[in-house]
């Protein structure tokens, strides 16, 4: 027991020893972990600036009237309203300048018009104009709903008249893009896609580069005549890699959401998927003939991966295909880890759980067969 623990531990050792004969692995792993830094850092930038661009809304007037002094009453029940007393009243054409952080303006004012039937009376015209800034409407149309239907219950009998116009360039916030990585969802998606791609280079791609070289020098082979049969030599590749997918997603763990290293879940999701990729891979390499169409092999497997992943959100057949792939429950159930959890949450967790420790233990064994019985041999 103690000989087999030994030659176990040499052939380990002898992995370790080639990753660091091989430095461009060693900075591909490091380049993944600093995608996921700066990720991190964007992703803090972004929600700054999304809680800066959702300032409080204005509400000025020059003058304060009963009106007024209803809004005041009556404030919004969510939104972020202050009111201010201007020195003078509107005049037509002149811009009014407010604070940068000010994301939406009402202002109400009220002018006299002389009436053409009777040049004697005059009747009262409030002007309300609202200003927005930046391409969230959220906040102005909460604004002009609570403006026009505090107008409603005031009962007032004056003429209303409105307009909507943006804030001027100085106050306009910074038109945010489609992925926007201050939410905690699309933080989440990029998070998971950086854990699976450093996974599958560490355990597939690394795994068919270094195993397939091998395998065309014969070295497996000849390892294989000694008293380390080939399931030893294949138990320390998968030893290895599955060690250093750890070591590398717990470094991005670390970065994204350090709480998830507590979540015995979260080890899991790691083990159970880089189990399914050491396997894929060793199966990758075992059925090749040489270490340039093994690396061709994993680049289509690759491809066919994303293939159906994109044909799965219109065509049923690739949904149901997709379902009995353990890279959608690892990516799937790595996005629910990392965003907050829902009321969903047990039961798409409890599923995603499930698939992934059955369906990468079954790769497993079918890559162990495959290996013993020509992986090992030199092609």
């Amino acid at each position: 027991m103690m000989k087999r623990l030994n030659r176990l531990w040499v052939l380990y050792s002898k992995e370790w020893l080639r990753l660091r004969r091989n430095p461009a692995a060693l900075m591909a792993v490091g380049l993944l972990i600093l995608m996921a830094l700066l990720v991190s850092i964007e992703s803090k930038a972004s929600a700054q600036a999304k809680r800066a661009s959702q300032g409080p809304c204005l509400v000025v007037y020059p003058a304060e009237d009963d009106f007024i002094r209803h809004l005041k009453a009556n404030q919004h029940p969510r939104l972020p309203v202050r009111f201010q007393a201007l020195p003078r009243a509107f005049e037509p054409g002149v811009r009014m300048d407010y604070p940068a952080r000010v994301s939406c303006v009402a202002e109400i004012g009220m002018r006299n018009t002389d009436s053409a039937a009777d040049t004697d009376s005059a009747r009262a015209e409030r002007r309300v104009l609202f200003r927005y800034a930046g391409t969230d409407l959220k906040q102005i149309n909460g604004l002009s709903r609570w403006v026009l239907a505090g107008l409603a219950a005031y009962h007032s009998g004056d003429n209303i008249q409105q307009g909507l116009r943006p804030l001027p360039a100085k106050a306009a916030a910074t038109a945010s893009s489609t992925f926007d990585l201050g939410s905690s969802k699309s933080k989440a998606v990029v998070g998971a896609m950086l854990m699976f791609s450093t996974q599958f280079f560490v355990c597939c791609a690394l795994f068919i580069s270094l195993t397939a070289h091998e395998r065309e020098r014969g070295i497996t082979q000849a390892l294989a005549m000694t008293t380390a049969g080939p399931g030893e030599q294949w138990l320390a590749k998968f030893l290895f890699h599955l060690t250093l997918s750890l070591l590398a997603s717990a470094a991005i763990l670390q970065i994204l959401m350090p709480v998830m290293l507590q979540a015995a879940l979260s080890w899991l999701l790691i083990v159970c998927s880089s189990i399914g990729l050491i396997s894929i891979a060793t199966l990758l390499t075992s059925l090749s003939r040489s270490q340039t169409s093994a690396s061709l092999m994993g680049f289509c497997y690759l491809m066919l991966v994303g293939v159906v992943f994109a044909l799965a959100q219109n065509f049923p057949a690739f949904d149901v295909l997709r379902g009995f792939m353990f890279e959608f429950h690892s990516i799937s159930l790595q996005t629910l880890l990392l965003d907050r959890p829902d009321k969903d949450f047990v039961v798409k967790g409890l599923i995603h759980t499930a698939n992934l420790m059955i369906m990468p233990l079954l790769l497993m064994g079918l890559a162990i067969w495959v290996w013993k019985r020509r992986g090992w041999r030199q092609p």
